[in-house]
């Protein structure tokens, strides 16, 4: 089979990016083509089909007022996206299409290109960007669902995307128009959402729940060894921003001050929590920045536990599969997905959501207790062996690619049996 993998990264940015390089090992070693497709960056991962990307696109808030007008057209419709996927099908003439982050730089021209050209296409649910403008259904420090029934111009009243009226009407048009043409509804065949959580969404947002198949993400577990020890410190990994809950954390770290604390990461809100972290005094903080490779690996093995204090409604963080593997157990906020991963007491431990004495709580329980945090870690690993390994895994996404493509194939829509509903 020869399988085009579209995303709008072809570096290791995120959670997003990860599960795009892990599918396509996943198929290339079970002896499928994949072609890749994506911007061209310095940052990018070695391939043979780099020649063939979009140069990258940069959305700086610095552009002169007509280079912004030509990007947000751009953001709406990439005529340049939509003739190199259609010369990207001529040559490959792939059997099927799945995309991934696909939003704003290369835009929703790629669904209409793949439709145009009759590729049967899927789509990864990364995040919430099909009906969320924002991406996070997240406002004022809680999940969001205003813009519900395509009312996606409430993005633009509470300035959801980087705080601007501007760049929140640009995203609000992109979803008015996409789905005012039904753009996501013709050209999808079926979605496949890494958590039950985000197809109960979807489905309580209108799409028909026989369009998505839920099956969690993978990673390469045998390639990560659960390391028996630990240095006794909490991490947490991940981007710095609002909804990740980082300022539970450190209410949570000023109840705990004998916990020393690791965040890794960057983002918008990166310097403002290294200044509160030291008006406040957690000398037990301490920041490292971006983590990638051999150091996010050493990071994960070294740590008790994995810290995940999320305020909106986080769909799989693979950062949860990757503590898993190296034998860790997770404290989570009860949001989204989460608990589908993190089981309270066998895997982990998870608190109420805001909630910063709860999480000091937890971190207690397993600062006191190296014991217990090396049973769930084991814990954590088994479960994860069982429920989301490699080869089982591969076996769903070809499937998921086999429904689409007879599907397409017989001018219908898919039938699938629906997932069993969270316990």
């Amino acid at each position: 089979m020869k399988i085009l993998q579209i995303n709008k990264y072809h570096y290791m940015k995120g959670g997003a990016e990860r599960y795009y390089f892990e599918v396509s090992r996943l198929l290339e070693r079970a002896g499928h083509e994949v072609v890749p497709f994506a911007m061209r960056s310095p940052r990018d991962i070695p391939t043979p089909h780099r020649e063939s990307f979009l140069p990258e696109v940069d959305y700086r808030s610095d552009m002169p007022w007509p280079a912004r007008a030509r990007a947000a057209a751009r953001v709406i419709w990439n005529r340049e996206a939509f003739r190199a996927i259609g010369d990207l099908v001529d040559r490959h003439h792939p059997d099927v299409a799945h995309l991934h982050n696909i939003a704003h730089q290369l835009s929703g021209s790629v669904v209409a290109a793949l439709a145009w050209r009759g590729v049967p296409t899927v789509q990864t649910l990364h995040d919430y960007k099909l009906v969320c403008p924002a991406y996070r259904r997240f406002r004022d420090g809680r999940p969001c669902d205003s813009c519900h029934r395509h009312r996606y111009w409430e993005a633009v009243r509470h300035r959801c995307v980087l705080g601007r009226r501007s760049a929140s009407l640009v995203a609000a048009t992109e979803s008015s128009f996409y789905a005012a043409i039904g753009l996501y509804e013709k050209g999808i065949a079926l979605y496949h959402a890494p958590s039950l959580f985000m197809k109960e969404t979807m489905v309580r947002w209108g799409i028909e729940a026989s369009r998505i198949v839920h099956f969690p993400y993978t990673i390469d577990i045998a390639a990560r060894t659960p390391a028996g020890e630990d240095d006794g410190t909490f991490l947490f990994l991940g981007r710095l921003s609002g909804e990740k809950g980082l300022g539970v954390l450190l209410d949570a770290a000023a109840r705990v001050p004998q916990a020393r604390i690791r965040i890794a990461g960057e983002g918008p809100e990166g310097e403002g929590l290294e200044r509160e972290a030291a008006a406040r005094g957690l000398s037990s903080i301490r920041f490292e920045g971006y983590l990638e490779g051999d150091g996010l690996a050493r990071a994960l093995a070294s740590c008790r536990a994995l810290l995940l204090p999320s305020e909106y409604d986080d769909n799989s963080p693979l950062v949860i599969y990757e503590a898993f593997a190296f034998g860790k157990p997770v404290i989570a906020a009860r949001r989204g997905g989460m608990p589908e991963l993190v089981r309270d007491g066998e895997t982990g431990i998870l608190f109420p959501a805001g909630d910063g004495a709860a999480l000091a709580d937890a971190i207690l329980a397993l600062e006191g207790d190296g014991a217990r945090a090396r049973a769930l870690g084991r814990s954590a690993r088994a479960f994860l062996e069982e429920c989301c390994g490699p080869e089982a895994h591969l076996e769903k996404v070809l499937d998921l690619y086999a429904r689409a493509i007879a599907s397409k194939a017989a001018g219908r829509e898919p039938e699938l049996e629906n997932a069993p509903r969270r316990g």
